[in-house]
């Protein structure tokens, strides 16, 4: 009697694995497309943040450009006519101090006047009298809600004139 020549072990399993690459691959594709859409949901936030940071940034220029404009104008600041509470517009008037806020209000970015008007407060509160030496506290206080942060987005300064 003949014998028969068994399949080899190769032929015997490549019927039963037949199509498992295929879904090898499809779960592959899946799991690199859900990676691929946190990575995109990741940078989207990563903007927003990034777009926050510069507004803040921004903002500390300004308050930096009216605190160095309060230190050219001392006697002004001194005298107490920087200060003002939950400033919203550009206060009119003939004296440097009120020019300055103008100034300050008029060149403000629209990123900070938009959607909601922006606060200014300024407090000088004398330090030493004889020596006319003030503390200044500027505080401006924004909507940053369309760059991802807080409604109530508060920024202040404290500086000795």
């Amino acid at each position: 009697m003949a014998k028969t020549p068994q399949p080899s072990l190769h032929t015997r399993t490549a019927g039963r694995q037949r199509g498992v690459g295929l879904i090898e691959v499809l779960i592959a594709v899946l799991i690199l497309s859900f990676g691929l859409v946190g990575l995109s949901l990741l940078q989207g936030r990563v903007l927003k943040y990034t777009h926050s940071s510069m507004q803040r940034t921004e903002a500390l220029v300004l308050l930096n450009s009216l605190m160095e404009s309060m230190r050219a104008n001392r006697a002004e600041a001194v005298s107490g006519l920087y200060n003002a509470t939950a400033l919203q517009s550009a206060p009119g008037g003939a004296s440097l101090a009120q020019q300055d806020l103008k100034f300050w209000f008029d060149n403000m970015p629209q990123w900070i006047k938009t959607p909601a008007n922006p606060s200014l407060t300024v407090v000088c509160i004398p330090i030493d009298i004889l020596l006319l030496r003030v503390q200044c506290d500027v505080t401006l206080q924004w909507d940053d809600r369309r760059a991802g942060g807080r409604e109530d987005e508060k920024l202040n300064l404290v500086s000795e004139l």
